[in-house]
């Protein structure tokens, strides 16, 4: 997944979950409460700046966009930040007692790196600057605040230690902070991923391809297992769904950019076999009956785990 522009245009699927889950749960979050807002798995920034951002009170203070990549990171910066917006990298995963100082430490330094790209201009207008509390940007008492409210969508069915990404999680929220995610538990991808890894052409590309499934792909009782890794970090289930969703993609490229776009083993191979890969992922799909076609376009159905939960208030 270092391919950001390529994500940005091909996450058609992510993004209409993302809205469908927010426009369902909008009513039961206390959005006019929250300051501070994180999102978790952020990708190229879509979700963030375009889904969640709408939703927010005009005084929240803060949303913050995280992700693994620094390459996503990096492009959502550039398209997206801006005074009260901004993207980091992080690995939520992290084996970490210092999960806040941490994380604000990466918050202060881009937002100083914000500062020095416009230090022209705050050259020009010092006294404006001073007067509109940009110089309370870099080591503010809010910026040590914990999070009001955490969003992940599409990002944790990558995450293999997820007790330590909820523990992390857990340790930034504010106490009644709440979380809202969606993450892939039974997905057509990672049935093809695994019958590829199989064939002699792909097998030495795709070796670790067990790292890049989640344990719920397997599970018969993905609910309950979640249940257990949520108790042990600490946080209340206020809902807690197994859903199965449908998207069709328009096209046989629309479908192809999407594999493409979330593939870790692509960038590991020769750019001679890319694209036979990229069809034979396709034709392995249909073949496996993991994708319908229909006059050109493929409909793909999977299963997403979708929660609301909370932090205790004590």
């Amino acid at each position: 997944m270092e391919n950001p522009k390529m994500y940005s245009s091909a996450n058609g699927m992510q993004k209409k979950d993302a809205k469908e889950i927010l426009t369902e749960f909008k009513n039961k979050l206390k959005l006019n409460d929250c300051r501070r807002i994180l999102d978790v798995g952020c990708g190229s920034g879509e979700v963030s700046a375009q889904i969640i951002l709408p939703l927010l009170s005009k005084d929240f203070k803060e949303l913050i966009g995280l992700d693994l990549s620094l390459n996503m990171i990096q492009f959502a910066e550039n398209i997206y930040s801006d005074k009260k917006i901004t993207f980091i990298q992080y690995d939520i995963a992290q084996n970490t007692d210092n999960v806040l100082d941490e994380i604000t430490e990466k918050i202060q330094f881009s937002k100083l790196k914000k500062l020095k790209l416009n230090k022209y201009s705050e050259e020009n207008n010092s006294s404006a600057t001073r007067g509109n509390g940009n110089n309370n940007v870099i080591g503010s008492n809010e910026n040590l605040q914990q999070f009001d409210i955490i969003f992940s969508f599409y990002c944790l069915h990558w995450v293999s230690d997820q007790r330590s990404a909820f523990k992390n999680m857990y340790n930034l929220l504010k106490p009644g902070g709440e979380v809202l995610l969606a993450f892939l538990v039974q997905s057509p991808i990672f049935t093809l991923y695994r019958a590829l890894s199989k064939t002699k052409i792909w097998e030495n590309y795709m070796q670790d391809v067990e790292e890049f499934i989640p344990f719920y792909q397997d599970s018969m009782y993905p609910v309950e297992n979640f249940k257990e890794i949520l108790s042990s970090s600490g946080f209340l289930t206020v809902t807690l769904d197994c859903k199965e969703k449908n998207y069709v993609f328009d096209s046989y490229s629309s479908i192809k950019d999407a594999i493409s776009a979330v593939n870790p083993f692509l960038s590991r191979m020769p750019a001679s076999l890319r694209e036979d890969f990229l069809n034979e992922c396709l034709n392995k799909a249909k073949i496996l009956k993991l994708v319908t076609p229909n006059n050109n376009q493929y409909s793909v159905t999977y299963k997403l785990l979708i929660a609301h939960i909370k932090k205790p208030e004590f």
